[in-house]
């Protein structure tokens, strides 16, 4: 429910998929509690921040640096352009920064983040999350659960967190750092990693030993992954997948 004063110019409202969604032309909200439903936030108006309420709720942002919270349900919230902040809260959410440098926090639940263009940092929360960084210099943080990390294209920082993480990188991603491989819980998945056949091949031609971090390097082309704290000697098959 909103408080305080709300002007608005509505073109079309309607009931979405059990959430209320307003398209909006031109608004002003000066004091804000909170939504039942869905919102968006059009170019050039004067709100940036929106709270959902305990439905699945669809909160669009602008070009704004945006404040988006779901709170309960399942939840999309589309950051659009701008330094977004968006918080899924409790439920499955799915959290899209769009264009700008992006703070993701899922919360509790499976939970889908993408940072989309930008320096962004995403933080899965509790859950089995999928955390894809784009286009950026990202920082991943799959948090508790089984986590699926992808840092996209860009020098990326990439932390699975407690559960069975999965990490993937590919060519065209940069140079990539995983800080917490655990080889009895963890995989990292090269199979769009264009020419890396096998594991011997892996290990023969493409990854070295980093004598002063103490860290095991895999070079193919212009794309580097770093698997902080670990040697050659301490990887197996079975820490990775290949293209078949």
């Amino acid at each position: 429910m909103m408080s305080k004063a709300l002007r608005a110019d509505i073109m079309n409202e309607w009931h979405h998929a059990g959430g209320f969604f307003s398209q909006v032309l031109d608004y002003t909200i000066m004091g804000y509690k909170g939504l039942d439903g869905g919102f968006s936030i059009a170019n050039g108006a004067e709100i940036e921040n929106a709270i959902g309420g305990n439905a699945g709720d669809l909160l669009m942002g602008n070009e704004q640096d945006n404040r988006l919270a779901g709170l309960g349900g399942e939840d999309t919230l589309l950051g659009s352009a701008g330094s977004d902040t968006l918080l899924g809260d409790k439920g499955d959410d799915w959290l899209d920064g769009g264009t700008g440098n992006d703070t993701l926090d899922g919360g509790t639940g499976d939970d889908a983040l993408i940072g989309g263009i930008g320096d962004d940092t995403l933080d899965g929360g509790t859950g089995n999350d999928t955390l894809v960084g784009g286009v950026g210099n990202d920082v991943l943080n799959g948090g508790a659960g089984n986590d699926t990390l992808v840092g996209g294209a860009g020098d990326d920082v990439v932390t699975g967190g407690a559960g069975y993480d999965h990490f993937l990188f590919s060519t065209g991603h940069g140079s990539d750092t995983i800080t917490d491989f655990d080889g009895s819980t963890d995989t990292i998945d090269l199979s769009g990693l264009s020419g890396v056949v096998d594991f011997e091949d892996l290990v023969d031609n493409h990854m070295t030993n980093d004598e002063v971090s103490g860290d095991v390097v895999i070079t193919v082309g212009s794309d580097q992954l770093r698997i902080k704290g670990h040697q050659i000697a301490d990887m197996s098959p079975i820490d990775f997948y290949f293209a078949f």
